[in-house]
Order: C-alpha cells, then sequence, then structure tokens
C-alpha cells in the first residue's frame, strides 16, 4: 500500500481535473466505473453483510451502524463503511467509537477510533480521531481485523501516511479539488 500503486486505482474511478459539479463529470468513463461499483458493492449477496453479522456476534452488546445502506443508488463513497459504538469512558466523553472502513475499489481497509470529548477550559467540543487504541478497545480491534481478513482475504490496512496523501487533481466527498486524500476516494467522507 503506497501512493504511487494506489493513484492508478483512483485514476480508473475518478476524473482527473473535473469537480463533480461541472456539467460533464456524470458522462466521464470514470464516474460510470464509479457508479456501476457502487451498485455492485451495494447488491444482495455481498460481502459487507456477511461481515456485519459475524460482528455483531462478536459484540451483542455493542451498538453497530452500516454507513453504507445508500450504496445500491450508486450515490457517494468508494467503501463499505460501519463502526461499533462504545460507552463513554468519563464525563468529558459524550461519544466513542470504532470505526472500519473496506474499499471496493481496492484491496485495502482502515481501522480508526473516534471519540467527541468536551473541552473543560472551553465550551466547545473537539473530534479526536486515532489510529492507535487504549488496551480496552484492543479486543474490539483485534476481531474486527481478523473478521475482516477472513471475509476479506488479501486485504491490508492502509497507513495513515499513506491514506491522508492528498490526491491533487481530483475530487471526492465533500472535498474540492486539492484537499481530496486518498482516504476520500478509496472509502469515503463521513468520518
Amino acid at each position: 500500500m503506497t501512493p504511487q500503486g494506489l493513484l492508478p486505482v483512483v485514476y480508473r474511478f475518478y476524473p482527473r481535473g473535473v469537480d463533480e459539479y461541472d456539467p460533464g463529470y456524470k458522462d466521464t468513463e470514470q464516474h460510470r466505473r464509479l457508479v456501476r461499483a457502487r451498485v455492485q458493492a451495494g447488491a444482495d449477496g455481498n460481502p459487507w453483510g456477511i461481515l456485519l453479522e459475524r460482528i455483531r456476534a462478536h459484540f451483542p452488546g455493542a451498538i453497530m451502524h452500516n454507513g453504507s445502506t445508500h450504496l445500491p443508488t450508486g450515490q457517494m463513497d468508494g467503501g463499505y463503511v460501519g463502526w461499533l459504538e462504545l460507552p463513554p469512558r468519563g464525563w468529558y466523553e459524550v461519544h466513542r467509537k470504532i470505526g472500519f472502513l473496506i474499499s471496493f475499489l481496492a484491496p485495502c481497509y482502515v481501522i480508526y477510533g473516534a471519540s467527541i470529548i468536551i473541552a473543560p477550559t472551553t465550551s466547545g467540543r473537539t473530534q479526536e480521531l486515532r489510529f492507535t487504541f487504549p488496551p480496552d478497545e484492543d479486543p474490539y480491534v483485534r476481531t474486527i481485523t481478523g473478521e475482516i481478513l477472513s471475509v476479506f482475504p488479501g486485504y491490508e490496512l492502509i497507513p495513515p501516511e499513506v491514506g491522508n496523501v492528498i490526491v491533487p487533481d481530483v475530487v471526492a466527498g465533500n472535498k474540492m479539488m486539492g484537499q481530496t486524500t486518498l482516504y476520500l476516494c478509496l472509502f469515503t467522507d463521513a468520518w
């Protein structure tokens, strides 16, 4: 998983130099290819449904969300989106989850932790996104990783130093040209 290895995949599904709001965007071969991939990924019998059932069996008390229900329409995302909601660890943490993203454009996945934290010195909240996990989240991460590799054999974890690389000449998700990352192209902007 290198940027050089993933860029040809991105350019296969996202037209270079064309914004999503340009009149000809939807007529590009890349966009049509992306829509077909989304529809196929959302079709009945896809491996994503199998993965979700297996994770639910491991963690019946955790609330699981499937953010990939829109795929059969050909809309949004280059990957499957799911997460487990976990209990907050204290008064300062109002939301905690472990998210997992699996690309259907390239054989890669991501597991991340996220929390919404109340900042005691200000009146605001901050979102914390992390790729390392405290010990209490380790069992979730190990199990999710094992199930991903079982259902999606050959897939590799894409590290942040690769996923956060900017793809300057394409648009994916809600970012403008020059702000789109490999993560956004291969997975989603909803994390």
